[in-house]
């Protein structure tokens, strides 16, 4: 028999490869709902703290793309690395309805950030986006900020302790400048220093009163070194295919 659910949940429950198994689950559900007439209509899953990782993340991603039906996804802290945000990506596209996308605390690097804001256009009912302690740097800032324009949806954007220099804010901060739903705009602790601050503030204009809850906790500027050293790895990223 089918079993059907519109809400999953598993917090800090050390699943690791049980992910696949989740996965493998919904997706022989959906085959027998086929076969019944039926569909599933799985609309949120909910797995943070749960060393999901690359390949419980992937499963469920191609889970969730079979399916069709999501409108939250909340993956925090599940030690996420390229190959799994991937996944993820390529699932947004398939998620027609998602409106709830929490990606927060995993090695997302500026790679896989790419990889999502590619993904972003399909997603034309997303109201929160969270990419929060992401690696993301300055290339995920920009590659967000380049593809969230038609976001008119978005409520609230987290891209809070990404190393994130003051070229990648003051993408972000210009790119939500014209979102007509923005409420909400996190990007504390980056790496602005205290002119970077300033111009991040003001590339909000009118906009300012998103910047929530404000840039003190931002770490800095970098030093020469690291800069440049980070200058070249933003150059050396392959954009996803």
């Amino acid at each position: 028999a089918v079993v059907s659910t519109q809400s999953t949940g598993f917090q800090n429950n050390g699943l690791g490869g049980g992910g696949v198994i989740i996965a493998d689950c919904l997706t022989k559900n959906h085959a027998r709902a086929q076969k019944e007439g039926k569909s599933l209509d799985l609309r949120t899953f909910i797995a943070g703290r749960n060393r999901l990782e690359n390949p419980g993340a992937s499963a469920l991603a191609k889970a969730f793309s079979l399916l069709g039906t999501l409108e939250q996804i909340e993956v925090i802290q599940n030690g996420i690395q390229y190959e799994g945000i991937a996944a993820i990506a390529e699932c947004i596209k398939h998620s027609p309805n998602l409106r709830i996308l929490n990606l927060n605390d995993n090695i997302m690097t500026p790679k896989g950030a790419i990889a999502i804001a590619q993904a972003l256009p399909s997603a034309k009912k997303l109201e929160v986006l969270n990419m929060g302690d992401c690696l993301v740097k300055s290339a995920g800032a920009k590659a967000v900020a380049e593809n969230i324009a038609s976001l008119t949806s978005l409520k609230e954007l987290v891209l809070s302790y990404n190393e994130i220099r003051t070229d990648g804010g003051v993408a972000v901060g210009r790119a939500c400048a014209t979102l007509p739903s923005l409420s909400k705009l996190d990007l504390d602790g980056n790496q602005f220093g205290e002119e970077g601050k300033n111009e991040v503030s003001n590339s909000l204009g009118s906009s300012l009163g998103i910047l929530q809850p404000g840039l003190s906790e931002d770490v800095g500027i970098q030093s020469d070194d690291e800069e440049e050293q980070e200058e070249e790895e933003d150059q050396n990223v392959q954009m996803p295919e």
